[in-house]
């Protein structure tokens, strides 16, 4: 198959991301990857937005470059101000990338109250190097990435698995970059099956674990269309079907899978069906817009057509690494309480050093071999 050049994998590089230091700190990673010498500097981040200026494309926010950077001996740390993003509208992410091939991260128009704010630019690369600092001491020897003097990103030679499982959560946080459809719908698949293993991890190899979503493929558990999975899934869980099912259930497209991606349940002996076991329903994500789809696999949407006569555990995965400087939850307000949350620092660690089966590197090996996207 002939090589992929780094026009054929990848868009919008142009476009510096918002002033949210996590989706920032992703882009410099982005960037050091796929460039011809494997590294990326901080002070390039100046450059990109400078470019971006120049040139009129619009963004999501009002960051504006400065000159004088760099102080001596690197970046000055120092807070930011954000602006809150307004979401897209996402809906079945995996059945939209397949139809449309349109990504949810599609940038927004400019908000007209914040263009023109001006933002102290070195305090916010400051932000930036604090948090691929924290990566590199956190994620340790999973982390493909190096720190080196004037505070210069360096990508690792001969990656190792945990920093290709990393590579992999990256590249799908930067879905909006990825020019494909078809690339961007194996990103959002390849995180739901992803899930699965990540949820057995955490629980325990006594839950039994399975792709409910679009991600299902042919002769697994919950393939094929919604009605069908969602009476296996009542059988499953022990909860049968709610009163308004039979009423309403013609109301149900087949398609799409109602915002639950993965299940998993912990039995108890096989002559004991009772309910009132462990039942867990999560949720992936991997577009900016993640925050929408915090409530998707939640009690009150599944319960118009479960009885739920027992307790419902809920997860929700990202590839993002959502934390702050000090480990933290980077905007923490917009979390909710009634999900477990996965983000890209808890899955890499409860995954580091294990075999993970059908894991699609091949978009990761391409990015890996692009040499010609510095001009990008």
């Amino acid at each position: 198959m002939a090589k992929r050049g780094a026009t054929d994998l990848l868009k919008g590089l142009e476009k510096v991301p918002s002033n949210d230091d996590q989706l920032l700190a992703d882009y410099v990673e982005l960037r050091c990857l796929i460039s011809r010498d494997g590294e990326y500097a901080l002070a390039d981040l100046g450059g990109a937005r400078r470019r971006q200026d120049d040139l009129g494309v619009p963004s999501s926010a009002g960051l504006r470059t400065a000159l004088g950077l760099l102080g001596d001996g690197g970046l000055l740390a120092g807070a930011a101000a954000a602006d809150e993003e307004v979401p897209a509208s996402e809906g079945d992410q995996a059945a939209r990338e397949r139809a449309a091939g349109a990504s949810p991260d599609d940038e927004l128009p400019e908000d007209p109250e914040t263009r023109g704010r001006e933002w102290d630019q070195k305090a916010q690369l400051g932000q930036v190097l604090a948090l691929l600092r924290r990566r590199e001491r956190v994620f340790g020897a999973d982390y493909p990435f190096g720190l080196g003097e004037g505070d210069v990103l360096r990508l690792k030679s001969s990656p190792s698995d945990g920093q290709r499982l990393y590579l992999f959560l990256l590249t799908a946080s930067c879905h909006r970059n990825i020019k494909s459809g078809k690339d961007r719908a194996k990103l959002t698949s390849g995180f739901e099956r992803l899930a699965v293993s990540v949820l057995k991890r955490y629980f325990g190899d006594r839950l039994e674990a399975y792709v409910f979503g679009t991600a299902a493929k042919e002769g697994e558990r919950y393939h094929g269309g919604l009605k069908k999975a969602i009476r296996k899934l009542a059988a499953d869980t022990g909860f049968g079907l709610g009163p308004k099912w039979k009423k309403h259930r013609k109301e149900l497209s087949e398609s799409g899978d109602r915002g639950l991606d993965v299940v998993g349940w912990i039995p108890f002996d096989s002559s004991d069906a009772a309910d009132l076991r462990f039942v867990v329903f999560g949720q992936c994500a991997t577009g900016k817009n993640w925050r929408e789809k915090q409530f998707d696999a939640a009690v009150d949407r599944w319960g118009r057509i479960l009885h739920l006569t027992g307790p419902l555990t809920t997860a929700l995965l990202i590839s993002f690494s959502w934390r702050g400087p000090g480990g933290d939850w980077h905007r923490s307000l917009e979390l909710t309480t009634s999900n477990i949350v996965f983000d890209r620092e808890r899955i890499v660690k409860l995954l580091s050093g294990r075999p993970i089966d059908g894991l699609p590197n091949r978009l990761t090996n391409d990015l890996l071999a692009v040499t010609d996207a510095d001009a990008m």
